[in-house]
C-alpha cells in the first residue's frame, strides 16, 4: 500500500481493518528516501521493490492502493507486475506529467502548483520549497492536519480529517519527514519526468 507524498509507512486502520475482515494481509512499505531509506528512484522502480518484498514474504499475488503521490506507484505495480497484481486502486492520484493534451497542473491546489513548479525548475528550487513546507508537516498533529494541507483539502475533505484517520495521516507526515525531505524530493522529481 503506497502512501501519499510525503508519507511514511503508517497504518491507516480504516483501510487495514477492512482488508483484515476480508482475509487480506496488509503490507505497508516506505518508498526509498523516506524515513532513512536510501534516496534516488523513478516511479517505475517501485515494481522491483514490491517484487523483493513479495518474494521475501512468499506472496504470489497482491492488490495495491495508493493515494496522492502513492497513486502513480500503485499504478506502476499494476502495469509492471500484471501476473502478480490482482487489482490496483488510487485516490487523488498524480497524472503522468507528459500525457498528451493534459494541462498537468489544472485543478491542483495552489500549494501543489507551487511545489511542482519548483520541481520543474530543478532540484535546488525544489529543495528550497520543500524545506519551508516540511517545517510545518514535520511536527503536525491530528488536530492540525486539515489546516496544514491548506488549499489541498476541500471543505468536505477537511471535515473528514478527524479522529484516527487524522492521526494516521499526521503520523505518516511525521514519519516521512523524520530524516528530512529526500523522499518527498525524489517523489516530486519522479512525477515531473516521463
Amino acid at each position: 500500500m503506497p502512501a501519499g507524498t510525503p508519507a511514511g509507512p503508517v497504518d491507516v486502520p480504516t483501510l487495514t481493518g477492512v482488508a483484515a475482515q476480508r482475509g487480506l494481509r496488509t503490507v505497508i512499505c516506505g518508498r526509498p528516501g523516506y524515513a532513512g531509506s536510501p534516496p534516488g528512484r523513478s516511479v517505475a522502480d517501485v515494481a522491483g521493490d514490491v517484487t523483493a518484498v513479495l518474494d521475501h514474504l512468499g506472496a504470489d499475488r497482491f492488490v495495491t492502493l495508493g493515494w496522492s503521490g502513492g497513486g502513480p506507484h500503485a499504478l506502476a505495480c499494476a502495469a509492471l507486475l500484471p501476473d502478480r497484481c490482482a487489482a490496483a486502486a488510487t485516490l487523488a492520484d498524480v497524472a503522468p506529467f507528459d500525457a498528451d493534451g493534459l494541462d498537468w497542473p489544472a485543478g491542483m491546489g495552489p500549494e501543489n502548483v507551487e511545489e511542482f513548479g519548483a520541481a520543474v525548475a530543478g532540484p535546488e528550487a525544489l529543495e528550497a520549497y520543500l524545506s519551508g513546507a516540511a517545517a510545518e508537516l514535520a511536527a503536525v498533529t491530528a488536530e492540525q492536519v486539515a489546516e496544514a494541507l491548506g488549499g489541498l483539502a476541500s471543505p468536505v475533505d477537511a471535515a473528514a480529517l478527524t479522529g484516527s484517520f487524522a492521526e494516521s495521516l499526521a503520523a505518516g507526515f511525521r514519519a516521512a519527514l523524520s530524516s528530512g525531505t529526500t523522499g518527498w524530493r525524489d517523489d516530486d522529481l519522479a512525477f515531473v519526468r516521463p
